[in-house]
């Protein structure tokens, strides 16, 4: 209601609606929502009836128990950057996202910024613990990136709190600058600083993570790890941020984010976009780009996709994020294709390793084109039996019984493509090929191709090279092109699918990164421990896809006649 209508009443209505006005107001006259947008004619019934005006207190506190959305919007309040606080009008994708707090347990938010969500999310635990009648003794932890936030964001729970009618309000234990207490319901929210020992034998309801990207990374691990007895406790969980790249101190939240979007972890990924203010246009988005160095640092703070929202000056991710996931769906979609590929015959890529050896089988797509369908990762295997097991694998793709019904012929293999180091390793593997080739005709490929990656893996080496990474990021990002309708195998020409089962491979190639100045793939850590870590399945992948890129790039004759063996 504006000042122009008000002063349009007659002056008794007028001088009775602000006397009703102030009972309903809280801390430095705020009105909420809810009676700002109320029919004049409503407002005046109400300031008429004490009775009714009761009933009407009782309905609203019912309908805020019953709902954080209706709570949030109709008596939450923020503060712009400039000016007195307004009421919380929540935009559709702010609506949606309150509503995925409420289904799920542990949800994880990566987003654009200034995108109101810190401010929804307080609201929530607000409502949690001066409202929810199913959480009663609620305790909500909220996880700042220092002190100081840690302070500013309590100050935004105490004035959305203070800013309520009275008769919404609750009373308030000590006054503290880390924690707002409701005694009356044995409840509080706390913000804490994420540093050592924050989260350490800490119990909450709900456990909100705020920019956790930004946290410092020790401390951020530390957090996370801590966390997890509450969390299976039946704790919630709501991790927000800003991307902050995939290594440093945004390593912890990138590595949940990509556990999420496995289904390792349980926990629900949730991305939004710039596009997610209704305000913002393209043109609007365009004219940021001027403030900013480089253009990972502004597709990280205003990202269309995840790739964009994890990309930053300190991390590139080697292969498209949004074209690898088109590849493990057509990767899925195609073992009902199967039958016309098998004749094919399946092909290894190899990769040796002091710790690990990992191999990867696949089968020819039209173009070029590569669908992976099994991985075998061996750790501390010597190379004769590792040799075998490769070679004797069974692809958990391929068929137990024929179209008749009666035992399929067992698979057969068409290539074999390995890493040119150790020479050691490759000619045992060689020996141990030849071995059952022998002993099973017309099953093993009559030679074993070695890769010399200084000179296949990116044009290295004092010749020009073959940048296979190059070819295969061709084929990532052709994957993403394609409609998911797609229904014949030629749809998927000149592009990589990847089966769902092969997760390390698919984990190992979502983390590679490159030097943003030198464009370089990054060597990441290695652990003996910890069969996920490490490139050893991307570089099988390199080995498989060698004799293409080098078709591709033109030199496939030198090349291959060096390698041969």
């Amino acid at each position: 209601m504006t000042r122009k209508s008000l002063a349009a009443l007659p002056d008794a209505d007028a001088v009775q609606l602000a006397r009703w006005h102030r009972q309903h107001r809280g801390l430095n006259n705020f009105l909420p929502h809810a009676i700002r947008r109320m029919p004049l004619e409503t407002q005046l019934a109400l300031a008429k009836s004490p009775a009714l005006t009761t009933a009407w207190i009782e309905r609203e506190q019912s309908r805020c128990a019953a709902s954080p959305l209706y709570f949030a919007e109709n008596y939450g309040s923020v503060d712009p950057p400039k000016g007195a606080a307004i009421p919380f009008v929540l935009w559709p994708s702010q609506r949606e996202l309150l509503e995925e707090i409420r289904d799920h347990d542990k949800l994880w938010i990566l987003k654009a910024r200034r995108l109101g969500l810190t401010w929804l999310v307080l609201h929530y635990g607000l409502w949690l613990i001066s409202f929810d009648p199913e959480n009663f003794g609620a305790r909500v932890l909220v996880f700042c990136k220092n002190r100081g936030d840690a302070g500013k964001l309590l100050d935004r729970v105490k004035a959305i709190h203070d800013r309520l009618p009275p008769w919404l309000q609750k009373e308030t234990g000590r006054d503290s600058v880390t924690a707002l207490e409701i005694p009356d319901r044995e409840a509080e929210i706390v913000a804490l600083a994420a540093t050592e020992g924050a989260a350490r034998q800490e119990t909450a309801t709900l456990v909100v993570l705020d920019e956790f990207a930004f946290a410092k990374n020790g401390m951020a691990r530390r957090i996370w790890t801590a966390i997890q007895p509450t969390i299976e406790g039946g704790g919630q969980l709501v991790g927000i941020s800003t991307g902050n790249g995939t290594t440093g101190d945004g390593e912890t939240f990138a590595t949940v984010w990509e556990k999420a979007l496995t289904g390792e972890n349980g926990v629900v990924p949730l991305f939004l976009s710039w596009q997610a203010r209704p305000d913002r246009t393209e043109e609007w988005r365009e004219a940021q780009r001027a403030d900013y160095l480089s253009d990972e640092d502004f597709l990280a703070e205003y990202p269309e996709t995840p790739d964009d929202a994890l990309a930053g000056e300190a991390t590139v991710k080697v292969y498209s994020h949004a074209g690898l996931a088109a590849a493990i769906r057509h990767g899925e979609q195609l073992r009902s294709k199967l039958p016309d590929l098998l004749p094919q015959g399946y092909e290894w890529g190899i990769d040796w390793g002091d710790f690990q050896t990992f191999a990867v089988y696949a089968l020819p797509l039209p173009g070029g084109g590569i669908y992976v369908v099994d991985e075998k990762v061996l750790a501390h295997t010597e190379p004769s039996a590792a040799a075998s097991q490769i070679i004797l694998h069974r692809p958990a793709c391929h068929p137990e019984l024929d179209p008749d019904g009666e035992p399929a012929d067992p698979p057969r293999f068409s290539a074999s493509r390995a890493d040119s180091a150790p020479a050691g390793t490759n000619r045992t593997f060689k020996k141990v090929l030849d071995q059952i080739r022998r002993e099973q005709p017309g099953r093993m490929p009559e030679s074993h191709l070695r890769v010399p990656f200084s000179q296949f893996k990116e044009g290295g080496g004092e010749k020009k090279g073959v940048n296979t990474v190059g070819y295969l990021r061709m084929l990532v990002n052709a994957a993403e092109k394609v409609p998911e309708d797609w229904t014949e195998t030629s749809d998927l020409t000149g592009t990589l699918a990847i089966d769902p089962r092969c997760e390390t491979l698919i984990r190992q190639l979502r983390a590679l990164e490159r030097d943003p100045k030198t464009g370089k793939v990054k060597k990441p850590t290695m652990n003996p421990k910890d069969p996920m870590k490490g490139d050893h399945g991307p570089d099988s992948l390199v080995a498989l896809a060698a004799p293409r890129a080098a078709e591709w790039t033109k030199t496939a004759l030198s090349h291959r006649s060096a390698a041969e063996v």
